[in-house]
């Protein structure tokens, strides 16, 4: 885990991965938040006051107001919202609450953009932070399993 310079946002692991990986195969150049809408490419830690509209982001409950996307890809019309799922989500007691989160969130999101979820339980080697062929194989079934085809440049 680690600090993102940008947005002092805590990363975590398989996110690097993941956005290594993406920016491999989307042939999409890295944007910084400044740049964001404007430019076609791919992002870190989007807010998601940036994505959703005003009216929207002002029901959300302030955990959701400081929520922000880890990894999004905007090109042309599409955008896609990419949510790193880590270990604190969906397991045990203490994350029933993050479960919920993450369900309001998702279901927020998707009347703006395309979501995938890259969980833990489905992509050991990418949450390994390893850029493997194994890593890369794992994140492309998420985006299988969302329906949701990698947009590339």
């Amino acid at each position: 885990m680690r600090t993102d310079y940008e947005t002092n946002n805590l990363i975590g692991h398989g996110e690097d991965v993941a956005f290594e990986i993406l920016k491999n195969i989307t042939h999409l150049k890295y944007r910084t938040l400044k740049q964001f809408p404007v430019f076609d490419g791919i992002y870190r830690q989007i807010p998601i006051q940036w994505i959703i509209t005003q009216s929207e982001f002002d029901t959300l409950s302030q955990p959701h107001k400081n929520g922000s996307i880890d990894i999004f890809i905007k090109l042309n019309q599409r955008k896609v919202a990419v949510r790193i799922q880590g270990k604190g989500h969906g397991e045990g007691l203490k994350a029933l609450g993050k479960v919920q989160h993450d369900k309001i969130q998702k279901d927020i999101l998707n009347k703006y953009c395309e979501v995938v979820d890259v969980n833990y339980n489905e992509c050991k080697e990418l949450f390994k932070d390893r850029l493997t062929e194994k890593s890369t194989k794992e994140l492309v079934t998420s985006f299988l399993t969302a329906r949701v085809s990698i947009p590339t440049a």
